[in-house]
């Protein structure tokens, strides 16, 4: 996403830049989208060969909603 100016489309307000963390083994991580349907494996979902893209979240500084992207 463009780093220009966000407004909420609920209240108007200014949004601001961030990730939704994600945490595994004292390691932090943002979240990621995962095309298809969620397979169950072992150790979680299965991903391996699917397209994956890092998640972007906006937060609105008046009402706290949020918005995701996950763009290229």
């Amino acid at each position: 996403m463009p780093q220009h100016s966000i407004i909420c489309s609920k209240c108007q307000s200014k949004m601001e830049v961030g990730v939704i963390v994600d945490q595994s083994y004292n390691t932090t991580f943002a979240s990621k989208w995962m095309e298809g349907i969620a397979e169950k494996g072992f150790f979680g979902l299965k991903g391996k060969g699917k397209k994956q893209i890092e998640i972007t979240a906006y937060r609105c500084t008046s009402c706290g909603y949020l918005e995701s992207y996950a763009a290229p």
